[in-house]
């Protein structure tokens, strides 16, 4: 299972020039088992986190009374952490494991 969530807040400076900052939060956690014809295959679970943030310069250009078109510079930067839990099936002694 997977998500995002990415706001962006921006402000005019003028008819033609935006500047904004753009926030994203993304996490994920995939859950699988090892080699399953293994007479112990081990649980696993993989969980990442993700969160970047964006400042951004637009440039707009009106082609007509009703239609923009604009080009947009943005340079994130962002920190994560991942984490895989290695757990033991039943039929074993419950170890877990972490890396």
């Amino acid at each position: 299972m997977s998500g995002t969530f990415g706001p962006a807040v921006c402000s005019n400076l003028s008819p033609k020039h935006v500047v904004g900052l753009a926030l994203s939060l993304t996490g994920s956690t995939h859950e699988y088992k090892t080699n399953e014809f293994t007479a112990n295959p081990l649980d696993v679970t993989e969980t990442r986190s993700l969160t970047t943030i964006a400042p951004f310069y637009r440039y707009m250009r009106s082609v007509n009374e009703k239609f923009l078109l604009y080009g947009q510079a943005k340079v994130g930067f962002g920190f994560g952490k991942e984490v895989r839990d290695v757990e033991s099936t039943p039929s074993d002694t419950g170890t877990k494991l972490g890396t």
